[in-house]
């Protein structure tokens, strides 16, 4: 399942010892949509990783909503897509990718996020 709050997302990888996955999108970004399809919604995908991680998506289709500015900040995102794998202890970046998993195959995808789990 996927969160919509930083904070929630972020407290519960900590209390749950997992990464944080976080996609910013955006409902005009067509790619954005596309590697929801292809990648996140795939039942291989879900079925690998299932609870290793903690999803949450940041919904940048309002450029001036107040909790996505502070975490576009927070991790210099200045466009969409941008997926971000977090460590929640230290909210550093492990891995960032903007449009790559649309043209990866879920199998490499996969296997890139368990190099960090």
């Amino acid at each position: 399942t996927w969160q919509s709050d930083y904070a929630t997302a972020l407290t519960h990888a900590k209390n749950n010892k997992t990464l944080l996955l976080v996609d910013f999108w955006a409902n005009h970004c067509t790619i954005c949509k596309a590697i929801d399809k292809k990648v996140f919604k795939n039942s291989q995908f879900n079925h690998a990783i299932g609870s290793s991680i903690t999803f949450i998506k940041i919904d940048a289709t309002n450029s001036y909503d107040a909790d996505y500015i502070k975490v576009r900040e927070l991790y210099k995102v200045y466009a969409q897509p941008t997926i971000l794998l977090i460590d929640p202890t230290t909210e550093t970046v492990l891995k960032r990718w903007t449009s790559e998993p649309y043209s990866t195959s879920i199998e490499d995808f996969i296997a890139q996020l368990k190099k960090f789990m």
